[in-house]
């Protein structure tokens, strides 16, 4: 397989904090992009979460562990709500609760994980999987307001449909949720990589991220 010389995700917010808005943009970029391949491919990730995005030395993202993957096609339904089928913290609420997950699960993963990027923490913390889904089934969203002066109510607007409980509120693919997030970001081109991809590589050095 590739070897990734660079952190993981939950890595590089850990020893740094909330990462700049246009990082984020593009892990919601190139991630949602990775994620229409696999589901055009008709599997669905099921465990998308920070420890499972890896930053190589450009600072381009790589979607690992498909360990979970389920086919759209086959079983709908799984049992356990625990780590081994999700992460509660970034799982879909209907995963947790083991019924029938589809792209749309994924998304809302993703837009988890945006949400942990953006403020360092995850977006429906709890130290057991009900306490996490009390705040999910509850739309309980989180904001930046007063953490991040750089982050729209626009892009919280397009984050938080991604994170609605009914998942027919949510984004029906992911081509539609890279087009509001481009569109909530004011322009549709990628961000500048350069600096991300030198604290990245800073991190695999070892060196100080500042």
């Amino acid at each position: 397989m590739e070897l990734v010389e660079g952190p993981n995700l939950a890595q590089l917010v850990e020893r740094g904090g909330g990462l700049p808005r246009e990082h984020v943009l593009q892990i919601l970029r190139e991630g949602l992009s990775a994620l229409a391949e696999a589901h055009a491919a008709g599997l669905v990730h099921r465990d998308i979460k920070p420890e499972n995005m890896l930053l190589d030395s450009t600072g381009s993202l790589k979607i690992t562990d498909f360990g979970l993957a389920l086919a759209l096609r086959g079983a709908g339904r799984f049992g356990g709500a625990t780590s081994q089928s999700g992460t509660p913290q970034f799982a879909s609420p209907e995963q947790l609760l083991g019924e029938r997950v589809d792209q749309r699960s994924d998304l809302y993963s993703l837009a988890a994980v945006a949400y942990y990027a953006l403020l360092g923490s995850p977006p429906f913390p709890g130290l057991t999987t009900e306490q996490v889904l009390a705040k999910q089934t509850t739309n309980q969203f989180p904001t930046s307001r007063g953490q991040r002066e750089d982050v729209s109510e626009a892009l919280e607007r397009v984050l938080d449909r991604a994170l609605q409980a009914d998942v027919s509120e949510r984004y029906p693919s992911a081509a539609e949720f890279l087009q509001a997030v481009n569109q909530a970001a004011g322009a549709p081109g990628r961000e500048p990589v350069a600096d991300w991809a030198r604290a990245a590589a800073r991190w695999f050095r070892g060196s100080p991220l500042d």
